[in-house]
């Protein structure tokens, strides 16, 4: 009994200098996070005195501590700092590293030593403008409710105070995309025209914009 004790001890210990000396041979392997091992007593579960029977690994543990920033001459080489992953693609199937030693393959694409797509967002090709103006294409059904909306006073939560809504991609100076709500509420309808109430929205915000009145023609659609 004594003896496994100690192979347990010995074995503890060379698994220790695995864990080690694996570190030290990456040392200079890109995005490489060193680990340790965890270990924890064996004790007899039987044994009313609760020896012990040596040693056992419990676990090895990666500890994802940020490492030093290095420049290099690719351009395509890249550093996570902080927390986070590069997410990569190969068929179909996703995979996330830190390593960021990445090139440009035959094809044009970004990938990294394994060929893996490196993936990401699509790049802002151009200078980023605000959107000046809005047009919009709506049929709005002359059938809804009748005149005025069945509960007052508007609310863009509540349907049943407009009749109809519509939504569009609006972009600031900034290029960040924003949402504007458009909503339609019939005020009046005298068999040739028909008076639209339009408010608008932005985003999440809760101040609507009063967008005035604007008339339809039934027969033309102006």
């Amino acid at each position: 009994m004594s003896l496994n004790i100690a192979l347990t001890g010995i074995l503890a210990s060379n698994t220790d200098l695995g864990v080690i000396s694996d570190n030290i041979a990456n040392a200079n392997t890109t995005g490489f996070k060193k680990a340790r091992a965890e270990f924890g007593d064996l004790v007899d579960s039987m044994s009313t005195e609760g020896g012990g029977l040596g040693v056992r690994l419990q676990r090895i543990t990666q500890t994802f501590k940020q490492g030093s920033i290095e420049t290099t001459d690719n351009t395509f080489d890249m550093a996570v700092v902080g927390d986070g992953f590069f997410q990569v693609k190969s068929g179909s199937q996703i995979f996330y590293t830190r390593a960021g030693s990445f090139h440009a393959d035959t094809q044009g694409y970004i990938v990294n030593n394994l060929l893996q797509n490196v993936q990401g967002y699509k790049v802002q090709a151009s200078e980023p403008t605000a959107s000046s103006e809005v047009a919009l294409g709506v049929t709005l059904d002359e059938n809804g409710l009748i005149n005025d909306p069945a509960v007052t006073p508007f609310d863009a939560n509540n349907p049943l105070t407009y009749n109809h809504a519509t939504a569009v991609t609006v972009y600031d100076s900034k290029g960040f995309t924003h949402t504007l709500r458009s909503y339609f509420l019939k005020t009046a309808d005298d068999g040739t025209n028909t008076t639209w109430q339009i408010y608008h929205k932005m985003d999440n915000n809760p101040e609507m914009i009063d967008g005035q009145t604007v008339i339809f023609d039934n027969a033309t659609g102006l």
